[in-house]
C-alpha cells in the first residue's frame, strides 16, 4: 500500500516535472527561441590575392617571406631584367637622338629666318642702287654694260632670297605646326621608350593591396612563367562571416538583422557583432563538384542550406584576429522582420575591392621623358 502510494507521488511528481520543464521551453521559446536562429557552420571568409608576374624569368630578389604584412605598391620580388634594362637604355637614347634632331631643325630654321633678313636687307640695297644706275643710264652717265651687270646682280639678289625662303619653307614643314616637345619624331621615340619601361616594369612584382603575405610559393633563383601565382595576400581589413543556414532557417532572416558571432579560437569569452548583408541566390550544393541531380527515378529529398553573408560592424582588432576559413557560430536576432531578403543594387558596396592604380611604366619614364627633351630643346 505504502509503495502504491509512494509510486503514484513518483508519477505526479514526474508529470509535474515534466509539465514544468514544457512550460519552460515554452516560454523560452517564446520570449527568446523563436527570434533567434543560429547555426554553427559557418566560417571567416576574405579576398585572396593571388599575384602573378607578368612575364617569365628567373626569380632574382625576393623581399618578403610569410606572414609579413606589405602595404599596397610594395616590390615583392624582381625578376631578373638585363634584357630589358638594355632595351630600356637604348630607348633613353633614341630619344636623346631624337631631340637631337628635332633641336638641330629649329636651329636650322633660326639661322635660316637670319639669313632671309640678311638677303632682304641686301636685296634692299640692290634695288636702291639699281635705280640709282638706271637714273644714270637715263642721262647717259654710265654705259650699258654697267646697267646690264646691275640687273643681273639684282636678279641673282631676289632668286637667292626665294630659294632662302624655300628652305625655310621645307625645314618648317619637317618641324610641323605643332609645339617641338609634340614634335611626331619625339613622340614615336617617347612611346618606343614607354614600352621599354612598361616591359622592364614587368621584372618587378608589386603588392596590389595592403595586407599580409598568406603563403608565398616562389624563391629565389626559381624560373616562373607569366600567370603562374606566387603568393597570396589578404586584406586584413576585409573580412566577413558566411554562415550555411538551413533553408527554413531563412523565412525570417532579413538584411541587417543583428547577429552575435563567436569563434571557436576564442571561446563565448569573445563576442563579435555584425549584422546580415544578405543571402546567396544559390545553394551550396550547386557550387559541388558533382551538383545534385534531382530529376532522377531515386530522387531523395536532401535539406538544403544557403550561405548568408554577414558583415563585422566594428573592424577586427589586432589582438583578436580571425582568419580565413576560421570555424564560427553565428546567432541571429530576428526581431525585426521588416527589412528586405535580397540588398537593391543601390545599397552595394561600391568600389570597395579596387587595387590602387600603379603606373604601368615604373620609376620615372615621364621625368626622364621631359627632362631628356629639356635638355636638347632648352624648354
Amino acid at each position: 500500500m505504502a509503495n502504491s502510494r509512494s509510486r503514484r507521488r513518483n508519477i505526479v511528481l514526474f508529470i509535474l516535472l515534466a509539465a514544468l520543464l514544457s512550460a519552460a521551453f515554452a516560454l523560452h521559446h517564446w520570449r527568446y527561441g523563436q527570434w533567434r536562429v543560429e547555426t554553427a557552420n559557418a566560417q571567416v571568409n576574405g579576398n585572396l590575392v593571388r599575384v602573378a608576374a607578368l612575364t617569365d624569368g628567373t626569380v632574382a630578389s625576393l623581399y618578403v617571406e610569410q606572414g609579413e604584412f606589405v602595404e599596397a605598391g610594395a616590390t615583392l620580388l624582381a625578376l631578373a631584367d638585363d634584357d630589358a634594362r638594355a632595351l630600356y637604355q637604348q630607348a633613353v637614347a633614341s630619344l636623346a637622338m631624337a631631340s637631337q634632331e628635332v633641336a638641330a631643325l629649329a636651329a636650322r630654321a633660326a639661322a635660316q629666318r637670319a639669313d632671309i633678313e640678311r638677303h632682304r636687307a641686301l636685296l634692299t640695297n640692290i634695288e636702291r642702287e639699281h635705280q640709282r644706275h638706271l637714273s644714270l643710264a637715263a642721262d647717259g652717265l654710265i654705259a650699258d654694260e654697267q646697267l646690264t651687270a646691275s640687273s643681273s646682280q639684282l636678279q641673282q639678289q631676289r632668286a637667292a632670297l626665294l630659294s632662302a625662303q624655300q628652305q625655310l619653307v621645307e625645314i618648317e614643314r619637317r618641324l610641323g605646326p605643332s609645339p617641338q616637345a609634340e614634335h611626331p619624331t619625339l613622340q614615336q621615340a617617347s612611346a618606343a621608350l614607354r614600352l621599354a619601361a612598361y616591359r622592364l616594369n614587368k621584372h618587378q612584382v608589386r603588392a596590389p593591396i595592403s595586407g599580409y603575405i598568406a603563403k608565398r610559393t616562389v624563391n629565389l633563383g626559381q624560373l616562373i612563367e607569366a600567370g603562374a601565382p606566387l603568393l597570396t595576400l589578404v586584406d586584413p581589413s576585409d573580412r566577413w562571416v558566411e554562415a550555411n543556414f538551413k533553408e527554413d532557417q531563412l523565412r525570417h532572416l532579413r538584411i541587417g538583422q543583428p547577429v552575435e558571432i563567436y569563434s571557436d579560437l576564442y571561446g563565448r569569452q569573445q563576442l563579435f557583432h555584425g549584422i546580415v548583408a544578405g543571402p546567396a541566390l544559390a545553394t551550396g550544393a550547386q557550387f559541388a563538384l558533382l551538383p545534385a541531380q534531382n530529376a532522377t527515378g531515386n530522387w531523395v529529398k536532401i535539406l538544403q542550406r544557403v550561405p548568408v553573408r554577414i558583415e563585422f560592424i566594428e573592424p577586427l582588432e589586432s589582438a583578436t584576429p580571425l582568419p580565413i576559413g576560421a570555424s564560427l557560430e553565428v546567432v541571429v536576432d530576428t526581431h525585426s522582420r521588416a527589412g528586405e531578403r535580397l540588398q537593391s543594387i543601390a545599397a552595394q558596396r561600391q568600389n570597395k575591392h579596387t587595387a590602387p592604380q600603379q603606373s604601368r611604366y615604373g620609376g620615372d619614364v615621364e621625368s626622364v621623358i621631359n627632362a631628356t627633351i629639356e635638355q636638347y630643346l632648352g624648354l
